[in-house]
This record gives C-alpha cells, sequence and structure tokens, in this order.
C-alpha cells in the first residue's frame, strides 16, 4: 500500500497500530529512481531483517532540495515500482527528512521493534538520521555500481566504449 505524505499518514499509523503487533518494524528511504538490482538486492536484506518492510520514497520536491536535480520518474511512480516488490509491504512518499522520523517515531511510540535501514552513513553528505530508541542497521555490501547516477555513468562509459 502507498501513502502518501500529505494525507494519509495517519492511515499509516493505524496500519502499524493494528495490524503488526509484536513484529519487527523495518524502515528505509531513498529516490530510487530508475529501479536497478542493487535497489532490489538492498530491500530484500531490508526485509530479511525485520517482519514488515515500510520504504519511504522521497518527492520529486526534496530529491531537487538535495540533489538540485529532479528524478527521471516521478514520485508516484517510482513509489508504484517499489511497492509492487514482493520483499515490500508498504510505501511512503516524504517531503522532507522529518517524515522519515516521523515513521520511526510513529512506529516506536506503538511499543514496537524498530530498525532504520541505511546503506551507508551519511544521506546526501548529512549524518544518517539517528531516532532515540530506534536501532538504525547499515546493509553494506551492496554491489557497485550502488546509485542510479553511478548506474548510468557505467551505461553511458560502455555505449562509448
Amino acid at each position: 500500500m502507498i501513502f502518501d505524505h500529505q494525507t494519509d499518514m495517519g492511515y499509516l499509523y493505524n496500519v502499524i497500530e493494528n495490524h503488526y503487533m509484536k513484529l519487527k518494524i523495518g524502515i528505509t528511504s531513498g529516490c530510487f529512481d530508475l529501479l536497478h538490482p542493487m535497489h532490489v538486492k538492498y530491500l530484500q536484506r531490508c526485509r530479511a531483517a525485520c517482519d514488515v518492510l515500510i520504504v519511504g520514497i522521497d518527492t520529486d520536491e526534496l530529491m531537487y532540495k538535495l540533489k538540485g536535480k529532479y528524478p527521471m520518474f516521478p514520485a508516484a511512480e517510482r513509489a508504484f515500482m517499489v511497492n509492487s516488490l514482493e520483499c515490500v509491504d508498504h510505501v511512503f512518499t516524504m517531503n522532507t527528512l522529518e517524515t522519515l522520523e516521523y515513521v520511526c517515531n510513529i512506529s516506536k511510540s506503538l511499543h514496537k521493534k524498530v530498525r532504520l535501514f541505511k546503506g551507508q552513513s551519511t544521506y546526501y553528505n548529512e549524518p544518517v538520521l539517528q531516532v532515540e530508541g530506534v536501532k538504525t542497521v547499515f546493509i553494506r555490501d551492496i554491489e557497485v555500481p550502488d546509485s542510479t547516477s553511478k548506474l548510468l555513468e557505467c551505461i553511458q562509459a560502455k555505449s562509448n566504449g
């Protein structure tokens, strides 16, 4: 199920509260533009470490704010693609990094075991979010290229080469 950051966060709260008693909640986020095998492997590894995986998709506006450019696919389409993966239980769009903290705090306030998954220790040159009472787990050893930008560079190099 896909939750919109502007209208559906209360519904996401109810889903977490009513359907996931005593389960370990996993939360991660990213752009997920041009979904590729490394994205899927990362999400599968996140899901293997929890009972329920909730994925935040950066909105187009947040990506522009963080990277100075818009993603190739709009947030709704990226959310649709990620939500279609078997390893993902729910998706929400996030227009600020605080939305991620909000979802972590929802889960924590409901006395859920929460794990925040990240592939690296920084997020667009900012330290990864730390939420009191939420364990941050780094999912390492994902094959290179580990970003869409690097994937595009590899494609470009192969086509020129």
